[in-house]
This record gives C-alpha cells, sequence and structure tokens, in this order.
C-alpha cells in the first residue's frame, strides 16, 4: 500500500500544481529521453552504412588490384580502370548501400552529394593500393537537435601482387527452401529474399576468381525440403538423364573421385516424370555438386518454396564431398590446402526430432575436419530451440551464428560471412 500511496501522492501534485513547472519539467524530460532513443538509432542506422561501406571497399580494392595487375601499370585512364584521385560515383557502378545513405540535392533537384570512392595507388607503401569510399548517412532523429547529416568513411588496403591473392576456398550452401519459406517479410516471400542475398553473396565471391585469374574457387548448393510432387519433367530437357549422368560421372572422375563413389550418385530419374525432391529431401533441379567458379544465378533462381524442413541429409551430402575437396582442389593446384566453408540456413524447427540429431552429427564431424560452419536462423525467435539447434551446428556459436530477424539481416549476414571468407582468401587489410 505504500508504493500506491506514493504513486497517488505523485498524480495529485502533478495536478494541483498550478505553474506549470512539473509540465514544463515533465516535458523536458521526456523529450530528452525521446532523443536519447532517436539518437541511439540514428547511430545504429550510420554503424550499418559503415559496415555495407567497408564491404563496398573491400570489392572495390580487389577490382582495383585485378586492374593493376593486368595493365602492369596504374590506369591511365577510365578504359583502363580507375584512376588515382578521381571521385568515382557508386550509383555509376550499380552500388547501392541505401536504405543507409543520404543523397544530398539542391533546391532545384539536382544531386549535389551521393556515395563515391577513390582510390590511392603505393599506398599506405609500395605494391598497394587503398580504396576510400564516403558518403552520409540520413539521422531521423538526431536532426531535431540539428544534425542533418552523418558522414562516414570506410578504407581498404589491397597488394596487387598476384603472389599475395592465392588462397583457395570451396563454399557449400545449404539452404532451407520448405513451405514456411512462402511467408511474407516486408512484402516479399522469404524464398524470394534469399534468391536475391544469395546471387549477391555469389557476385561478391566472383571477385575471388577475378582477383587471381586462377580456379581457386568451388561452389555447390544443396536446397532441402521434403516435397515429393511429380509433374513434367523438366530440370534437364536438353538432354537425357542417361546423357547428364554420363557427363557428370566423367567429370567427376576426372577430378580424380572414385568410379564406385561417382556410381552410386543419384543424378536424376529417368522417365516422363520428375520427383522435385529425392529421397534425401533434397532438390534435384537445384542441386548444384562442387564445381569451380560460383553457383549460377539461373540455379539459385529454381528455388522453392514447399514441403517440410529435413536438412540432414543436405549437410551429410556437404560433409561427404567436402572430405573429397583436397583431392579436387590438388588436381589443378598440388600443393593446395583449401579453406572450406558452409553456409546453412533454417527458417523454422525440424519437421522430426531425428532430423536434429542427425544434423548436429553431421556439423560436428564437419567441425572437427576443420570446416567452418556458419549457420543462420532466418526469422527464428530468440531462445528457441531452432536457435538453440543452429547454435550447436555452428563451428563457433559466438562468431559463426547469426539470427537474421527480417531481410536487411539476412543480407548483413551474408555480408559478414562473405567478408571473413575474403580476408581468409585473398588476405586483404581493412
Amino acid at each position: 500500500m505504500g508504493n500506491i500511496s506514493k504513486v497517488c501522492d505523485f498524480f495529485q501534485r502533478f495536478k494541483k500544481e498550478e505553474t506549470g513547472t512539473v509540465v514544463v519539467m515533465w516535458a523536458a524530460s521526456l523529450s530528452a529521453i525521446t532523443l536519447a532513443i532517436g539518437a541511439s538509432y540514428d547511430l545504429s542506422t550510420l554503424h550499418t552504412a559503415k559496415q555495407k561501406a567497408q564491404h563496398t571497399a573491400d570489392m572495390l580494392a580487389l577490382a582495383a588490384a585485378a586492374q593493376i595487375r593486368d595493365l602492369g601499370a596504374q590506369p591511365a585512364n577510365n578504359t583502363e580502370g580507375f584512376v588515382e584521385g578521381t571521385q568515382y560515383l557508386l550509383s555509376d557502378f550499380g552500388i547501392d548501400i541505401n536504405p543507409y545513405t543520404r543523397i544530398l540535392r539542391d533546391d532545384t533537384g539536382n544531386v549535389i552529394s551521393e556515395p563515391y570512392f577513390t582510390v590511392q595507388y603505393d599506398v599506405p607503401e609500395e605494391d598497394t593500393l587503398t580504396i576510400s569510399v564516403n558518403g552520409i548517412a540520413q539521422p531521423a532523429f538526431m536532426s531535431v537537435a540539428g544534425i542533418e547529416a552523418l558522414p562516414y568513411e570506410a578504407e581498404t588496403v589491397a597488394s596487387y601482387l598476384k603472389e599475395d591473392l592465392k588462397d583457395p576456398a570451396s563454399i557449400f550452401l545449404v539452404l532451407d527452401n520448405s513451405g514456411s519459406m512462402g511467408n511474407i517479410d516486408s512484402g516479399e516471400k522469404r524464398i524470394d529474399q534469399l534468391k536475391t542475398t544469395v546471387n549477391s553473396f555469389m557476385a561478391k565471391m566472383d571477385t575471388i576468381t577475378t582477383a587471381t585469374q586462377d580456379p581457386i574457387l568451388r561452389t555447390a548448393l544443396w536446397a532441402y525440403s521434403s516435397a515429393n510432387r511429380t509433374g513434367p519433367w523438366t530440370p534437364y530437357a536438353n538432354n537425357s538423364c542417361s546423357d547428364y549422368h554420363n557427363t557428370q560421372v566423367t567429370k567427376f572422375i576426372s577430378w580424380g573421385y572414385s568410379p564406385s563413389f561417382v556410381a552410386s550418385f543419384g543424378w536424376c530419374v529417368e522417365g516422363e516424370y520428375e520427383i522435385i525432391t529425392d529421397g534425401d529431401a533434397i532438390f534435384v533441379d537445384t542441386m548444384t555438386l562442387p564445381d569451380w567458379g560460383s553457383i549460377p544465378v539461373s540455379t539459385v533462381d529454381m528455388m522453392r518454396d514447399e514441403g517440410g524442413t529435413y536438412p540432414s541429409a543436405a549437410l551429410g551430402h556437404a560433409k561427404d564431398f567436402m572430405e573429397l575437396e583436397d583431392a579436387a582442389h590438388m588436381t589443378l593446384r598440388p600443393d593446395a590446402e583449401p579453406h572450406k566453408f558452409v553456409i546453412f540456413m533454417t527458417d523454422g524447427n525440424n519437421s522430426r526430432t531425428s532430423e536434429t540429431t542427425l544434423s548436429e552429427q553431421h556439423c560436428d564431424d564437419m567441425r572437427n575436419d576443420g570446416v567452418q560452419v556458419y549457420t543462420i536462423g532466418y526469422g527464428i525467435s530468440p531462445g528457441s530451440s531452432a536457435e538453440r539447434f543452429l547454435k550447436n551446428c555452428a563451428y563457433d556459436s559466438t562468431s559463426h551464428f547469426v539470427l537474421a530477424a527480417n531481410a536487411t539481416v539476412l543480407e548483413q549476414a551474408f555480408d559478414d560471412i562473405g567478408e571473413d571468407i575474403l580476408e581468409e582468401v585473398i588476405r586483404i587489410r581493412s
């Protein structure tokens, strides 16, 4: 009763106050609290803008390193590459840091400032270059205090000596294509948001090949579900199943895999109908077995939302094929010992408890083999069993696990993972 009485007394004093002093003090305090919360939001926006600018600087530095390596000299004009000291607008290269950046315009609507980058050669030392990305973040609340713009800058230093750009890598994706991926977030299906993010991620991974001009990157994709719907045969319409099978067998044997192992692959089903997922709950027309280069956009775009959540077989495939990656890289580079990465994404609980047990075992096996497994929980609840499962599966539950509440965070998660991979493979310096 004592606490209730004190609260009542407080409001009575507030009610009887005739001078307005309490009202003014209350309003001032509320304004300060609102401004503090708003400032925190704006600083978070600035931090995200800086992160995206840093990723952009990394990609541009690798492109610039490739240009100067191919020319054997610094570019003299824009046809040859990035000219030192020139300001290049990110928008001219299709690079977008929105919605975290601000484009300033004059009274007539003409652009007077937007994100740009510059390059310096032989800075900070000989045979290196520095890319600087500059922009302005848009404050949502701090403008009340007279702060109209939040400038940001990111820099990356990269060597353009070819021998510094050489570590090989194998990157496998294991992605949820279950029915819940058809849920709508921010006006778009989760599966469509995932497609956009994965295609962007693969475009960034292409930078590895561009920067090195060596066959050092290998990728694979397993999209899992549980659908067994049948329909017209479509995945290999231009080839018979036997032709496709023979082509794949020949290719994998040439990489040094044993014929008996390759012959066991269930490449496709001959006949008039397809089974959209095979007996391992993997979409057969989306599955991309390990190969050189990045995963094609056309393959990623075939992902669909359907069925339950059965990831164990897809993780098992990733584990089995990753054990063969040393031999695959060594066919072209005998001294190669590739970095190995698996990105595993799900948006909910597994359909069966046994799936969780089997999946965690596969993750443990890969961790013991030195494979860095990154896990992403797309739209799952903090503290849920799905979160615990993904943390158990991650190479490190702190550094290799991300909760992605929405498409923006999902994109950021893939950006951050790509940054980690590039730093290990290309050895850029930020």
